[in-house]
């Protein structure tokens, strides 16, 4: 038995035709956004101290009981630091921080979403995490990123930068990014 079913996709994205209502089912994807940041930022973090926010974006879900896969990444790097350090950042949503997104209490550490490390001034790391949220509404979220460093003095925290942020060749600009799906629950 075989049967043949007509659908037609529409730009805007319906579905129309035999069928189409299998379309959009849980579990399928509903929208993908992502927001770039080119330009750094550099703050001044005291020891265990959370710094500002780093990098934030906003994502505007179209149900609150869909899922938002939630993806960060972005190079860190730190100055005054030559041996290197631990450098973490934690997930915030509308200004509060994302409770189920860090790790579990162990005394006096500081529970984050991420971890990592430098080895110097001019090595900074690749942090990056996926975290999946529910929307809990369809107003506009915004996610955003703060962090710290494991030094025992204030450092600068920078975001697209190393260390040193030398004006030379040898040196590098990236760009950090949250990338955000909706997927239908």
């Amino acid at each position: 038995y075989r049967r043949v079913m007509s659908i037609t996709f529409h730009p805007n994205g319906d579905v129309t035709g035999t069928g189409s209502n299998n379309f959009g089912q849980n579990g399928s994807i509903v929208k993908v956004e992502q927001t770039l940041k080119k330009d750094t930022t550099v703050l001044s973090v005291a020891t265990a101290t959370e710094s500002g926010t780093l990098f934030s974006a906003s994502f505007t879900p179209t149900s609150s009981s869909n899922k938002i896969p939630v993806q960060f990444s972005g190079c860190i790097g730190i100055d005054n630091a030559s041996n290197g350090t631990r450098i973490a950042l934690r997930l915030y949503k509308d200004g509060s921080l994302l409770t189920d997104s860090i790790g579990n209490s162990a005394d006096s550490r500081v529970r984050v979403t991420a971890l990592g490390g430098t080895v110097g001034n001019e090595y900074p790391e690749n942090l990056g995490f996926v975290y999946i949220d529910t929307a809990g509404t369809t107003n506009a979220i915004t996610y955003s990123v703060k962090a710290y460093h494991g030094r025992s003095a204030t450092c600068n925290i920078e975001l697209n930068q190393d260390g040193t942020d030398t004006n030379a060749n040898y040196t590098h600009r990236p760009v950090a990014s949250f990338t955000f799906m909706e997927i239908k629950a």
